[in-house]
């Protein structure tokens, strides 16, 4: 599966990263694109919660499933129409916390999509992760 993968250090406690990163409600805060996000199965994020995305100028919402949960250590959204797949991984430093994202997508048909670069997929990725250091420092500096 083609993929990107960035990691970055947060200035706070692997807990404090953890629920910012969990809260659904947060999503659309830090998570390049989301304009919003509605809970379908329970508004708890755990193991198996489903939920809506709409992202800024498309029509229609995106079907997404948590499929791994290992608290405080890693997380796995699925959106499961477009085989899209979003691993985030935390391990506690002394300085705050370290993470891993990696977004894998379904390799497209086309021989140009599969020789071309990730270039926009890499670019969300860091606009994201850059947004959520942002948002978790920013409360953590109240």
């Amino acid at each position: 599966m083609p993929h990107v993968e960035q990691t970055i250090v947060i200035h706070a406690p692997v807990a404090l990263a953890w629920e910012r990163i969990t809260t659904l409600a947060n999503l659309p805060r830090w998570l390049d694109g989301v304009a919003a996000v509605r809970a379908l199965s329970t508004a708890q994020t755990q193991p198996g919660t489903t939920f809506e995305i709409v992202r800024a100028g498309q029509p229609d919402a995106e079907h997404w499933i948590v499929l791994d949960w290992q608290p405080q250590r890693s997380l796995r959204l699925t959106e499961y129409h477009q085989d899209r797949h979003l691993h985030l991984r935390l391990e506690s430093l002394s300085e705050g916390t370290r993470l891993v994202a990696r977004w894998e997508w379904k390799a497209s048909r086309g021989l140009f999509q599969r020789l071309s670069p990730p270039t926009a997929q890499r670019r969300s990725l860091d606009r994201s992760l850059e947004r959520l250091a942002t948002l978790i420092d920013g409360e953590r500096a109240r």
